[in-house]
This record gives C-alpha cells, sequence and structure tokens, in this order.
C-alpha cells in the first residue's frame, strides 16, 4: 500500500521527478493491485486529480489495478465537487 501524505505527492512537481523514474522501474514486474491510501493528503488541486487519472489509465493500460482508499475529508470534498468520484472508484466511499 502507497500512502500519499503530503501534498506534493499529488502536485505536477511531483509527477515531472517520477517522470524521470520510469526507466528505473520498467523493468520490475508490474503488481495485480495496488492500493493508493489518500488519508493523509489535505490538499489536492487540478494537477493532482490529473495524476490520479492517469495513474489509473496507466495501471489498466498495463492489466493491473489501482484503488485509491480512505480519502481525508478534505480531499474527497474536493473530487466530489469536481465531478470524478465515481469515475476514480470513490463513489462507494
Amino acid at each position: 500500500m502507497l500512502s500519499a501524505t503530503r501534498a506534493e505527492a499529488l502536485t505536477s512537481t511531483f509527477w515531472r521527478r517520477c517522470r524521470g523514474c520510469e526507466s528505473a522501474y520498467a523493468s520490475w514486474p508490474a503488481p495485480n493491485e495496488t492500493v493508493l491510501d489518500l488519508s493523509g493528503l489535505t490538499f489536492i488541486d487540478s494537477s493532482g486529480i490529473q495524476l490520479l487519472f492517469e495513474a489509473t489509465r496507466e495501471a489498466k493500460a498495463n492489466g493491473w489495478n489501482l484503488q485509491l482508499r480512505n480519502p481525508s475529508q478534505v480531499t474527497y470534498d474536493t473530487l466530489r465537487l469536481a465531478g470524478v468520484l465515481k469515475l476514480l472508484g470513490l463513489d462507494q466511499v
């Protein structure tokens, strides 16, 4: 389980840093399922929402499942206002 505990974890700055890591983890075996715990995330903006969509899309394209779990109330409210809960699989929370 991965934990998003800092606001930077779902910002464009973080995403730019991660893009440089692609070659390092390209040879790792893909997990069947990854759970991203959002309970420590206290801020998410449009860049963070885009990152969640890209990560979900990338997972599906590579044959594995990314589950988002335990969004903080602030994160849940932001995603609800953006109208993306169902698209991210969080509508049952």
